[in-house]
């Protein structure tokens, strides 16, 4: 048998638990243990930075194809500001970024300062705190890392 043989009989016996929207949700497997994917026991095992690593990577590469979506004036952005309006997206989710109507309209009219103002106003400023919120409103005021 070789490896990639054993990994196929693992797959099998593992199973995956529920599959939403194409991606593996964990679930408790028969002793009750929080898991993910193939067998992977989240309890006990977690994952290595490398994985948390990767993932990120891939939420926030999603992040970007969503707010390019989203947003017709996205890609008329500078890159700094791009990587807020992404950055929200990937931090609060498309849905909660979209009721940031006037704010979003500021930015969408390159009317930084008001669209800065807009995110220092709100709830999500006070949740994530002053480093995060002041950091992406300053960044989205300035255009410059």
């Amino acid at each position: 048998m070789t490896r990639d043989d054993v990994l196929d009989q693992l797959i099998r016996h593992e199973g995956t638990g529920p599959i939403r929207n194409g991606r593996l949700m964990p679930y408790k497997d028969s002793k009750g243990i929080l898991s993910i994917g193939y067998g992977r026991n989240l309890q006990a095992n977690g994952v290595r930075p490398s994985e948390a690593r990767l993932m990120l990577v891939n939420d926030y590469g999603e992040a970007v194809t969503l707010a390019d979506g989203a947003f017709p004036w996205y890609s008329s952005l500078d890159p700094v500001r791009q990587a807020v309006v992404s950055e929200l997206v990937f931090n609060m989710g498309l849905t909660t970024v979209l009721e940031f109507v006037n704010t979003l309209e500021a930015i969408s009219r390159h009317e930084f300062q008001r669209a800065a103002m807009g995110l220092r106003r709100s709830k999500w400023y006070q949740d994530v705190k002053e480093i995060r919120g002041e950091r992406l409103a300053t960044l989205l005021e300035s255009g410059q890392w």
